[in-house]
């Protein structure tokens, strides 16, 4: 897929507008401007709103932006030469009490194992600015809890902040407030003029994951080929 798109594929060039005032989008980049007939917009309705849209949106689109937010969220991996874990019949998984890691995951990738966890909610904001090595010392703390004092035998780890990253604000899906898909709902999917909204928080099944956003791109599509015959 790559390959066949790629002559079509722009990277490094962040939107700042889409102009539809004529009818046909044109959409400025920090690398140029482009038209289209169609353009669709697969971004967090939490962020999606930092786009300048002339001549400007409805009301109920600009509620969607308004209301929902990406969640205070960070992933810390540790990587080990062997799985100990299983040794003890682990499977690598947790559903913890977020001191500071609430959830884990085990994963195997050139040669290591790794046990993965999420960072989120409070304990989150708590460790956003903190120093990255007290991070670590509270993840690695967490991860003796959960599997056994060999957790602090790690050879490498990681980490990934992204309530902190300019291009997703948080994850790892956008939430409403209360009320705010009851009073602007409409606006989530409903296309304005050329410009038609997709990604995994307008899938009406699946929200939140990538068979989401998949089913999301597909209703798009259709949404578009239905207007153009």
């Amino acid at each position: 897929m790559a390959r066949e798109l790629s002559a079509h594929m722009v990277y490094n060039a962040p939107v700042r507008s889409i102009d539809y005032t004529d009818g046909i989008a044109t959409v400025t980049s920090d690398v140029g401007a482009y038209r289209a007939r169609r353009v669709v917009v697969a971004m967090s309705p939490a962020i999606s709103g930092q786009i300048d849209y002339r001549p400007g949106l409805p009301a109920a689109r600009i509620g969607i932006h308004r209301g929902y937010r990406m969640g205070a969220v960070s992933k810390f991996a540790a990587l080990y030469k062997r799985p100990f874990w299983r040794d003890k019949g682990l499977s690598g998984q947790v559903y913890g009490a977020g001191r500071p890691v609430d959830v884990t995951f085990e994963s195997y990738a050139e040669g290591n194992h790794i046990l993965m966890g999420f960072i989120s909610a409070d304990a989150m904001r708590r460790l956003d600015h903190a120093r990255e090595s007290t991070l670590v010392r509270e993840c690695i703390a967490n991860f003796v809890e959960y599997f056994g004092p060999e957790a602090r035998d790690f050879v490498d780890y990681g980490v990934f902040k992204w309530d902190l990253e300019p291009w997703s604000r948080g994850g790892p899906v956008a939430v409403s407030r209360p009320g705010v898909l009851t009073k602007y709902g409409t606006g989530l999917r409903e296309p304005v003029g050329p410009i038609h909204w997709a990604g995994t928080e307008t899938s009406d099944y699946w929200t939140g994951y990538m068979d989401g956003a998949v089913r999301s791109g597909r209703r798009a599509a259709r949404e578009i080929l239905d207007d153009l015959r």
